[in-house]
């Protein structure tokens, strides 16, 4: 009798080791398992992040080649009109030229979509940006139309910087150095 509770205790004792070791292992399993996976989502996320900075600097390279060839018009005047040097006639005729690309780019605004795969957020953000540079040149374009005496672009001045705010705050939220449309523009 002693030999056969011997024996059975030594196999309740085996029956519990093993499932001991079993359960370790299960933990194990699902502690990698967690790893593995905070692993694969952060690798998604940068992923992710890397997608949506790529998208930002491709939504601005495509507006950037948009409208390069209006915004120099726009400036041309504005330098001409601050020179005290400059011929009448070359005012006028800076005026003329900023006033047809004022109201050109403001008709190509219009119309705008962002072709890069933004995520919806961002793409909203970036539209609303547009909005208001769509703004600003139909200021500019009503500014200039105006043909009494000196010409006053303060309004359109603040709703470039209102512009200019949108993309900083957007470009920040991404990690990005937010451009100087200005510059970029120019």
């Amino acid at each position: 009798m002693k030999k056969v509770l011997l024996a059975l205790g030594l196999l309740v004792t085996f029956v519990i080791t093993g499932c001991a070791q079993n359960s370790d292992e299960a933990d194990t399993t699902d502690d990698q398992a967690t790893t593995s996976s905070e692993t694969e989502n952060a690798e998604k996320s940068a992923d992710d992040t890397a997608n949506v900075k790529k998208a930002l600097l491709d939504t601005q390279m495509n507006l950037v080649h948009e409208l390069t060839t209006y915004q120099p018009a726009i400036n041309d005047y504005t330098a001409a009109a601050a020179d005290e040097t400059s011929k009448e006639e070359d005012v006028k005729a800076a005026k003329e030229a900023a006033k047809t690309a004022a109201s050109e780019v403001s008709g190509q605004l219009e119309g705008y979509e962002i072709q890069t795969e933004l995520p919806e957020a961002e793409k909203e953000q970036y539209a609303e940006a547009i909005a208001t540079l769509q703004t600003y040149y139909q200021q500019v374009a009503t500014a200039l139309e105006a043909n009494v005496g000196e010409v006053d672009l303060s309004e359109a001045d603040a709703t470039w910087e209102d512009f200019q705010g949108q993309i900083n705050e957007i470009y920040e939220a991404a990690d990005l150095i937010a451009p100087d449309m200005k510059d970029a523009l120019s």
